[in-house]
């Protein structure tokens, strides 16, 4: 649907929601879902202004050269079959102009060869790094650096289907790309978001779980840090750390329960035990629900109170930490 919308509007580009579903951006239940008979969202030139339709909406913001690529995605029989599609169709592999795009393009693959597929399409789309500031006004406040900790984020488990690779962008192009579009709308959402992203976050959860611990006045921890054994070797990758009170904080998802990464969180729980550490496991009951509507004041307070603060606080009293003493 959305290759056959640009051809029928050249010059357009997928953007918005559409956009960060087909890129993969990790987006709240309310919005991650293709529906039959969704809108496509295309932008385009701000002289041509468009009128949406029950089938496009249209966004008229200026978008330069830099800021849209041709990415190859997969081409299904019917909306519908998107939703039959992973999450994350769209991946970036190989370098720069490679493959075979439309004329003045960057074309990017994608890895996915899901029920439905029926052969590829170059689609033009708006970058990541555009993208998350278009769509920083439909997302909640602890989603917007959700997101940007997605896009900065460095694989390194080999589990990872994007292992061995880089970010998808790096924290100075989101910064650059900031810069260079003061006059867009999410602008200053996005500019508000940029501070608070970090490198070494794996999941929106992990996101939402740090931003937790701001909100509640947790110190601030490192985050996805390295600790390494008397020979340099690294021995522990936890999402939390509190060095100097050797407490170990980690998000637990669903992946955890499975019967292979239960043994190894508890053979790492040993490790970190014999050590001299204390670890804390923060589960999905642990933080608030992602609510459509709410403020940013209300995703804050939500956050502040929630059972991930109360544990994390507990257990560093426990262990030296005065509350209102910020490290």
């Amino acid at each position: 649907m959305a290759a056959a919308l640009v051809r029928k509007f050249p010059g357009s580009t997928v953007s918005g929601l559409s956009a960060a579903r087909l890129h993969g951006i990790p987006l709240p239940t309310w919005l991650n879902t293709w529906e039959p008979g969704q809108p496509v969202h295309l932008s385009d030139a701000p002289g041509n202004r468009r009128r949406s339709t029950p089938l496009v909406t249209w966004d008229h913001s200026l978008v330069h050269g830099a800021d849209r690529k041709a990415w190859r995605i997969p081409r299904v029989p019917a909306l519908g079959d998107l939703s039959r599609l992973s999450s994350s169709i769209v991946q970036r592999s190989g370098t720069a102009g490679t493959g075979s795009g439309p004329t003045g393009f960057q074309a990017r693959t994608a890895r996915t060869d899901g029920p439905g597929v029926r052969g590829y399409s170059f689609v033009p789309m708006l970058t990541p790094a555009r993208l998350w500031i278009q769509i920083c006004p439909d997302l909640p406040w602890d989603w917007r650096v959700a997101v940007g900790d997605h896009l900065v984020r460095i694989p390194f488990h080999r589990a990872d289907e994007r292992y061995g690779r880089g970010p998808i962008e790096s924290p100075l192009t989101l910064a650059e790309t900031v810069s260079q579009c003061a006059a867009l709308r999410g602008v200053a959402l996005a500019r508000n978001a940029l501070p608070l992203i970090r490198v070494g976050v794996d999941s929106v959860q992990e996101t939402r779980t740090r931003l937790a611990f701001a909100c509640g006045r947790i110190p601030a921890p490192e985050v996805g840090e390295p600790m390494h054994d008397a020979n340099g070797r690294i021995w522990a990758r936890p999402d939390f750390l509190w060095r100097e009170f050797k407490l170990v904080g980690e998000y637990d998802g669903i992946k955890h329960f499975a019967s292979g990464a239960a043994s190894r969180d508890q053979a790492r729980s040993a490790r970190l035990r014999r050590a001299g550490f204390t670890d804390v496991h923060i589960f999905y009951d642990d933080l608030p629900l992602s609510v459509p509507g709410q403020t940013d004041a209300e995703v804050r307070a939500a956050l502040a109170d929630c059972g991930a603060v109360r544990l994390v606080g507990e257990e560093l009293r426990r262990l030296g930490w005065k509350s209102g003493q910020r490290r």
